[in-house]
This record gives structure tokens, C-alpha cells and sequence, in this order.
């Protein structure tokens, strides 16, 4: 069993080159110049979703999409600390963005940065892990300033996205859409697998492709007439804390 998240991790995380070369637009998070073998090159007709300096995405520049929102970015400290009644040193971390701050701003050329450190899910009350306190660290996009977007109605038929570096096979990542109310969204490639087939360098995927997650029996479909955004999510484990470095840029939406 590995321990819980210790202050010399936390300090490792933060005081690391990983969180000065974002600052500075060094090898952090940097910018891939080559994908993998698995990577997906997009032919597909798109629209870019650029954000501003403050990471607001204007209806004004998405064409017919008629996307609006913001990046965001989340961690399970509040739940992990008030609801489940968890150590602040056993819960999620962001060195940066700051999930504390107005607006997550771009790094440069890089685009959505994110580096920290997804806790260990330790158990709760019931001698189980705490999913529910200890869910991770997540960014994403808003499509709609929050609301339900019509993907259907605006014949946004997916998404796609360059990510800077692949991700470790112990700190995987789940695209997920949420979708409908309630219960835990569902992620592309969650039909069967835990993380999504994320690769550096382009990737995109239909509504089609989207499902799960897959721990949940029976799962509601995914409607494409209802989604609310593009997150980037980084799970917990049971066996230990994970950490996690990587840059988001060239998000697209699908019109074929």
C-alpha cells in the first residue's frame, strides 16, 4: 500500500521544473511537434474554439457552432476536505492552474495547462474507497456557459483536440461529456475502458464514441441534442497518488 500524499510530494509537485517550464513555456507542457503512432490526425471538416487571454471562448468566433463558455479548472479538495471529512494533505491538487482564481488564462502557445497531483483514494466510512470525496482533478470547457448545448441542432457531430504529451499509463485521462443529471459522466472510449485512448498529439472522437462509464450498469445513452462540456479528467486510485502534467490546445468542434 502506497501512503497518502505527503507534504514532501506536494513540495516535489510544486517546486518542480515541470510547473517553471509552464511558467516560462518550456518542457513542461510542451508543444508536441510529432505524434505518436497512435495519435489521431483530424481530416475532418472543424471549427476552432479558441479562447481568449482569459480563457473565454466567444460565440462570436465559433461560426455556425454557436459555442460560448470558459475553461475551468476543478480538484475533489472541497469534498474530499468538507464532505468526506479528509486531511487537506490527503486530497487533489493543482499547482497550477489556481482553481481559486477568476479566469484560467492560456499558457502562450501551449494552451491549457495543467500540472499537479491526483490524490489517492483512501477509504471512507465504510471501509471502501471514497469515489464520491476523492473523484480527482479535472479542466474542461463549458459549451454553453453552463447550459445544455445542442450539438444536434448545430450539426457539431464531435470534438477534437491536440493534447502536448502522453499521458503515463498509471495517470491516464477520461474526455469526458457531460450529458444528463446526476451520477458520474460518461467519457469517450468509456464503453470498455477506464481512461480514454488519449495519444499525443490529435485526437478526436464522435458522440458515437462516447459512453460508460463503465463501472455503471446500464448507463444512459449520451444525447447529443443535451451535452454541457468538454472536460479533461484525471481519476484517483486506490493504490496510490498520481501525478499529472499536460497541455490542451487546438480545440475543435466536428461538423461532419
Amino acid at each position: 500500500m502506497r501512503r497518502l500524499i505527503a507534504e514532501p510530494l506536494i513540495l516535489a509537485v510544486l517546486q518542480s521544473g515541470l510547473l517553471g517550464a509552464v511558467a516560462a513555456g518550456g518542457a513542461g507542457c510542451r508543444s508536441a511537434t510529432n505524434t505518436s503512432p497512435g495519435a489521431t490526425g483530424s481530416r475532418s471538416a472543424t471549427q476552432a474554439l479558441v479562447p481568449d487571454e482569459n480563457g473565454r471562448v466567444h460565440d462570436s468566433t465559433t461560426g455556425t457552432t454557436g459555442i460560448r463558455g470558459q475553461w475551468f479548472a476543478e480538484t475533489d479538495s472541497d469534498d474530499c476536505q468538507k464532505k468526506g471529512k479528509h486531511p487537506a494533505k490527503a486530497c487533489s491538487l493543482f499547482a497550477t492552474p489556481d482553481p481559486r482564481s477568476p479566469s484560467f488564462r492560456p499558457t502562450a502557445d501551449l494552451g491549457m495547462c495543467a500540472v499537479g497531483v491526483a490524490a489517492r483514494a483512501i477509504a471512507g466510512p465504510d471501509g471502501a474507497p471514497d469515489w464520491t470525496n476523492i473523484w480527482g482533478a479535472r479542466i474542461g470547457l463549458t459549451l454553453n456557459d453552463g447550459e445544455p448545448y445542442d450539438a444536434a441542432a448545430h450539426r457539431v457531430t464531435g470534438l477534437a483536440f491536440h493534447i502536448d504529451s502522453e499521458p503515463p499509463p498509471n495517470a491516464g485521462l477520461r474526455v469526458q461529456v457531460p450529458a444528463h443529471q446526476g451520477g458520474d459522466p460518461p467519457f469517450w472510449g468509456g464503453a470498455a475502458a477506464e481512461t480514454s485512448p488519449v495519444h499525443a498529439g490529435q485526437n478526436e472522437f464522435r458522440w458515437k464514441d462516447v459512453a460508460g462509464p463503465p463501472y455503471v450498469e446500464n448507463p444512459p445513452a449520451v444525447d447529443p441534442s443535451h451535452v454541457h462540456s468538454i472536460v479533461f479528467d484525471v481519476p484517483t486510485s486506490p493504490a496510490g497518488p498520481t501525478s499529472f502534467s499536460f497541455c490542451i490546445r487546438e480545440v475543435a468542434a466536428l461538423l461532419d
